[in-house]
């Protein structure tokens, strides 16, 4: 004979909700460090500052792409890496602390032991330049990359764009609701954004008279 122990019949909707997944999730964190408090005010206005007051050496050199020195980017990162200014040794420690809670929420806090190598450059986008438009890219190089903004065009361009690393396959189909290819962010002074390596982006010509100013970096951790 039977027990009702024996006959019972699993929750079949329990059952589906657990075998439901979303597999390709992209952990993308935007914050606004200013408003948080997470920067300091004097901080940012020293780092708008020294961006404003050191222009020509921060502008990009396409030469530097392939500069062992400055792998994976046109900018000269050796303006942090060797930094001596207070307020760019500050920034970089922060940029730092903060790539770390990153990780440890995302992916874990039980890292194997490591060497972490951080590169962080200035990106500057006069007006009307298309040229200095950042290309579709990513950051294979690193394990994250970030970007933080020192202040936006008014006009609402210089966006940043990220492309849904799934391709066109993963959008929907003809009924079913469909996504779009892009996410489109229009940042505020003081966001951060960090990212995944493998999240492919660019940025949208600038097209207001202000010249558009950004901190941006990626951070490599290897295995000991």
């Amino acid at each position: 004979m039977e027990t009702q122990a024996e006959t019972a019949k699993p929750d079949v909707d329990t059952l589906w909700t657990k075998a439901l997944q979303w597999k390709w999730a992209t952990p993308l964190l935007h914050v606004n460090l200013l408003e948080t408090g997470q920067m300091p005010r004097a901080l940012h206005e020293a780092l708008q500052h020294f961006a404003d007051h050191n222009e020509n050496e921060l502008v990009y050199d396409p030469a530097l792409l392939n500069a062992s020195s400055n792998a994976y980017t046109r900018y000269r990162s050796q303006v942090f890496s060797q930094a001596t200014d207070p307020a760019l040794i500050e920034v970089r420690d922060r940029m730092d602390a903060l790539c770390d809670r990153y990780v440890a929420e995302c992916y874990g806090t039980d890292l194997p032991p490591h060497v972490k190598r951080i590169q962080m450059w200035f990106v500057l986008q006069h007006a009307n330049d298309a040229a200095e438009a950042i290309h579709a890219h990513y950051h294979e190089g690193s394990d994250i990359a970030f970007v933080y903004y020192l202040n936006v065009p008014s006009d609402g361009s210089g966006q940043l764009v990220f492309i849904d690393p799934r391709g066109p396959v993963g959008r929907g189909a003809f009924v079913l609701p469909r996504h779009t290819l892009t996410t489109q962010i229009r940042p505020a002074e003081g966001d951060l954004l960090i990212f995944p390596r493998y999240l492919m982006h660019y940025t949208t010509t600038n097209t207001d008279p202000q010249t558009r100013r950004v901190i941006a970096g990626s951070v490599r951790y290897e295995k000991a």
